[in-house]
């Protein structure tokens, strides 16, 4: 009785797809593009990419405003800490076990990646960025020599003839305190933005306790109506203690505690980091324009282990 049932469900459904109806007229469709709310992709620019913007940003904390690179498809984020985060982009950069290699980061169009192919994308705030946009695979080439794409981060501006003076504060569990002041002016002739940020936590678990003190500066000079100076100086200053990682039976007993070894070492991680640049552009045309940038990092690390101590300069 079963079987009979289904063959007189499925056999006018054949009927029906073997004589479709005739329609009398065709309607001619235009070209149609679609947006997404959560992700536009920029298809009018010459290396295509798909763009985070602050409709993204807003679902998430202030403190994690890095998961929301998971958004885009092909693109993975992958953090142990606050202070540690691996992106990959189409699984280009998962052999890299604690950091983000094979491809390339710039902020506003000065790359911020250091000469050993490595980008620390926890060294900017992204709460003040405007948007971040990905590009990925070779096709990403126009900004240089890579295999797994870029990542271009574009820092909030402000309108024309505005002088602002913002202030975020963000209070959570665990003792999370997140306080963000930012400054912008715009006229003519000069765009300036100058941010501050203080990210504090207990953590959740054992030996997790964190706290980032930045400033950053851009500024833009408009020389003459082809050229112009772009300046950034980033500066950040945090102490991460390292939980580290501990075994599924460890995990079900007590999810808040750290690994035994990582607790009894007291381990932790103090970092300063500074990268200063400076951009000239040049205009030749509307459509032809040179770009320069020469820049300098600076980094001090210091991370007792349990069974070393990493120093380095």
């Amino acid at each position: 009785m079963r079987t009979f049932l289904a063959v007189l469900t499925v056999l006018p459904l054949v009927l029906y797809a073997q004589q479709p109806k005739k329609q009398d007229s065709i309607t001619p469709l235009g070209e149609v593009i679609l947006y997404d709310d959560l992700l536009q992709k920029n298809v009018t620019g010459i290396v295509p990419s798909e763009v985070i913007g602050p409709k993204t940003f807003n679902d998430y904390s202030p403190a994690d405003l890095i998961s929301a690179v998971n958004q885009i498809p092909g693109v993975l984020v992958l953090s142990g800490a606050l202070n540690t985060n691996r992106i990959t982009i189409r699984g280009v950069g998962s052999r890299t076990p604690y950091g983000t290699n094979k491809l390339r980061m710039y902020y506003n169009n000065i790359p911020i990646t250091d000469g050993g192919g490595s980008s620390t994308i926890e060294a900017f705030d992204l709460e003040n960025m405007g948007s971040v946009e990905i590009s990925k695979g070779p096709k990403a080439t126009a900004y240089g020599a890579l295999l797994g794409g870029a990542i271009i981060l574009n820092p909030k501006r402000p309108l024309e003839n505005e002088t602002v003076l913002r202030n975020n504060f963000t209070a959570g569990s665990w003792g999370l305190i997140k306080n963000n002041l930012a400054f912008f002016h715009k006229d003519d002739k000069i765009s300036l933005d100058v941010h501050y940020g203080h990210l504090q936590t207990d953590g959740y678990r054992e030996n997790s306790r964190f706290e980032r003190n930045g400033v950053m500066v851009g500024a833009s000079f408009q020389l003459d109506k082809s050229n112009s100076l772009s300046l950034l100086v980033n500066h950040i200053d945090y102490m991460a203690q390292i939980p580290s990682s501990i075994s599924q039976t460890a995990m079900d007993e007590d999810p808040t505690q750290a690994a035994f070894t990582w607790k009894m070492a007291q381990g932790f991680e103090d970092n300063n980091f500074t990268l200063t640049a400076i951009s000239h552009e040049h205009r030749f045309h509307t459509s032809l324009k040179s770009q320069m940038a020469l820049f300098y990092t600076y980094l001090d690390h210091y991370e007792p282990r349990p069974f070393n101590i990493l120093d380095e300069f």
